[in-house]
Order: C-alpha cells, then sequence, then structure tokens
C-alpha cells in the first residue's frame, strides 16, 4: 500500500493531505505552536510530529508546492514571503527523512483560482473522504483543500 503526502506550505501552518493510492485517508492544517530555534522552522516540526504520529511506520514519498514567482501583473502580497515559503519548504524537505519531490503550482492547477480548485476538490470527494478532511478556521481552509486538490490531481481525479 503505496502513500503519499502532499503538501501546501505556509510560514505559519501548512496544508497536508495523504493520499492512499488515489484516495484521500486524511487531510489538515498543521500550524506552528512555537518552540523552535526560528519561526519558520516551528511549522517544520510541526509537520514532522504529525506526520511521524498519522504514518508512524508506513513507506510514504512526499510532494511539496514549490514557491513560484509570477510576472509583475499576476503577483499577490508581499514578495518576501517566497523567500520565508522557500526556507520552510526546504526545512521540510530536509526533516521529513523521506522521498521528496516538488511541484510548481502552475504544474497542477495552472491559474485556477483557488475557490475553483476547491469546488472541484469537493465535488469528487466521496463521503469517507470529505470526513477525512479537518479544517481549520476559515481564512487558512484554503491550505487543507489545496493540499487535498493537488493529490486529487496527481491521483488523475481533477485537472
Amino acid at each position: 500500500m503505496k502513500l503519499r503526502v502532499y503538501i501546501d506550505p505556509g510560514k505559519n501552518g501548512c496544508g497536508v493531505s495523504v493520499f492512499v493510492e488515489k484516495s484521500l485517508l486524511a487531510a489538515r492544517y498543521v500550524k506552528s505552536i512555537g518552540g523552535a530555534i526560528h519561526p519558520l522552522f516551528e511549522v517544520v516540526g510541526e509537520v514532522e510530529k504529525y506526520l511521524a504520529c498519522v504514518l508512524a511506520d508506513e513507506d510514504f514519498d512526499v510532494v511539496i508546492e514549490l514557491p513560484q514567482v509570477y510576472e509583475a501583473a499576476h503577483q499577490k502580497g508581499d514578495q518576501q514571503d517566497l523567500i520565508n515559503l522557500a526556507v520552510v519548504v526546504g526545512g521540510l524537505a530536509r526533516g521529513i527523512n523521506r522521498p521528496v519531490s516538488f511541484v510548481l503550482p502552475r504544474d497542477w492547477k495552472g491559474q485556477v483560482p483557488k475557490e475553483i480548485t476547491q469546488q472541484r476538490a469537493k465535488e469528487v470527494l466521496d463521503d469517507s473522504e470529505f470526513e477525512a478532511v479537518v479544517l481549520p478556521a476559515a481564512s487558512l481552509a484554503h491550505n487543507v483543500w489545496d493540499a487535498v486538490a493537488m493529490g486529487l490531481h496527481f491521483a488523475g481525479r481533477i485537472k
């Protein structure tokens, strides 16, 4: 049974989904709770703990979304955040100690807005998969849905 973890990284928390073959097993937001040497590594440690708890000794690999620089006309938010995200992604890749691959947003969702990606994911989940999604506050839920949609995309269940 091959497990794959998909991570939508953030500097304060990450959307994490776990798939077995093409089915969603679990999804949630893993947030920083403090205690690391640097705030950007807090989320890394929490994701590591979550995966160790949920997957224990299971064999799994990981797909992490890389930050992507957009043309000036398509940029949103503070571009400095991309550097912070890159630090988190590097920490995750190093700390998880499993095979890791990286994917750019354009390679799995193109320019599709988050709302549409989220809706597509919700439409294809069966009842047990939908129940496996643990959502944080509404303002953070898009992180979980991105991790779920990424897994569904690579499972061939959504475009």
